[in-house]
């Protein structure tokens, strides 16, 4: 029964990870210009692979890891769980450390673009990445809306909510500081979730030695028994002989 609520434990937080690559994918796809679209969806799945991998791997380990099969088989399934464990381990860890780069590389992004809006005269590529990204945000330039008075006589229409002609009132916060929360918040939730699984396979290992312990206390406990009965019986017999003479 455990086993089973394990297992579809494991599956379960996959299934929550490819949904929340679509959802990270889905929400704000204008700011994967950045960085391209592979991440964060490869990693979610690879780690979503991982994850149905390790479950019907920790099954079979569970399963099988009684005293009928060698010490080297079930050697074998555990470190493909812990494999993949690691992967699971490494994702939650490029939550973290990956979220510097893309911030880094965001900003280098938003500062070519608001040149490139600039000597467009905001028609193009430039003008829709840079309007998108700033109403999805609600944000204005890099750091603060002062930004664009190296490059324009005064923020453009999407600075302000609605996308007003003369925006007067642009929004006081820069771009920056919006995607360093918009990150935080996202990439934090998908790292947390691959701890939790990395945590829940840790126990299916624990469950695994577990079982082959209590196993090998029950053989040898089976085999001290035998012995027991025929010494037992071998006692018996010679006793009897003794008193037939």
């Amino acid at each position: 029964m455990y086993l089973v609520l394990y297992n579809v434990a494991c599956f379960a937080i996959g299934f929550l990870l490819v949904i929340c690559g679509f959802f990270l994918t889905g929400q704000k796809d204008q700011l994967y210009d950045i960085y391209g679209c592979t991440f964060p969806m490869s990693l979610l799945i690879v780690i979503t692979a991982a994850i149905a991998i390790t479950a019907v791997a920790s099954d079979s380990a569970y399963h099988q890891s009684g005293v009928r099969i060698g010490g080297f088989q079930t050697l074998i399934l555990v470190l493909a769980i812990l494999l993949l464990l690691s992967m699971e381990i490494s994702g939650f860890l490029a939550g973290f450390v990956m979220q510097a780069q893309v911030e880094k590389e965001a900003r280098q992004k938003f500062l070519a673009e608001m040149r490139a809006y600039s000597t467009s005269n905001g028609t193009g590529d430039a003008k829709q990445w840079i309007d998108l990204t700033q109403q999805a945000l609600g944000c204005c330039g890099i750091d603060s809306p002062k930004d664009w008075l190296a490059f324009e006589a005064q923020p453009p229409a999407s600075c302000c909510a609605g996308k007003v002609a003369d925006c007067a009132s642009p929004f006081p916060v820069g771009c920056a500081a919006q995607i360093h929360a918009w990150l935080s918040t996202e990439l934090r939730a998908y790292s947390l979730c691959c701890l939790g699984a990395a945590a829940l396979q840790i126990c299916g290992l624990g469950a695994i030695f577990a079982r082959r312990n209590r196993q090998r206390i029950a053989a040898a406990t089976a085999a001290v028994a035998a012995a027991s009965a025929s010494a037992y019986g071998r006692f018996g017999e010679a006793a009897s002989s003794v008193v037939v003479r």
